[in-house]
């Protein structure tokens, strides 16, 4: 990938093409790399993951309530202690799918405002948690094989 690629270059790309899911997730390749060092996970398996989950793009809204670049499910979320919207409501179904999106229209899909209000789209706190879920999964499977 070079150097001097652009937000421009990535927006012409198919966001269906192999290229364009994995220019969007390369974007955020450095918070990749940090989460990678301070876990000690296995390198490239974020990155892929967010290729695979949402194509890179931070607010994205999965069918059942899973959000953001990593897809974090209501559950998943709470537990790793980020906020998000309709805490008391939100669980992994339709229906807080649906208020995800009628809440990013309202929002006109505004990342900084979205980010504050439902952390799961903050891609530092989403690469974060994704990291911690794949060590403690880990660590449980270890554990019981």
């Amino acid at each position: 990938i070079p150097e001097d690629i652009t937000e421009e270059e990535i927006k012409e790309t198919s966001r269906y093409s192999d290229k364009g899911k994995f220019l969007r997730a390369y974007r955020w390749d450095k918070l990749f790399i940090e989460a990678e060092m301070k876990y000690n996970t296995p390198e490239g398996v974020l990155p892929g993951e967010a290729i695979t989950e949402s194509a890179g793009n931070p607010l994205t809204i999965g069918p059942t309530g899973d959000a953001g670049l990593m897809q974090i499910i209501p559950e998943t979320a709470k537990s790793y202690g980020l906020k998000i919207y309709d805490e008391q409501n939100a669980r992994a179904d339709r229906n807080h799918s649906l208020k995800l999106r009628k809440l990013c229209e309202k929002h006109n899909w505004d990342y900084e405002v979205l980010r504050k209000i439902d952390e799961r789209f903050d891609i530092e706190k989403s690469i974060d948690v994704a990291a911690r879920l794949l060590v403690d999964n880990y660590k449980r499977c270890r554990n019981s094989c």
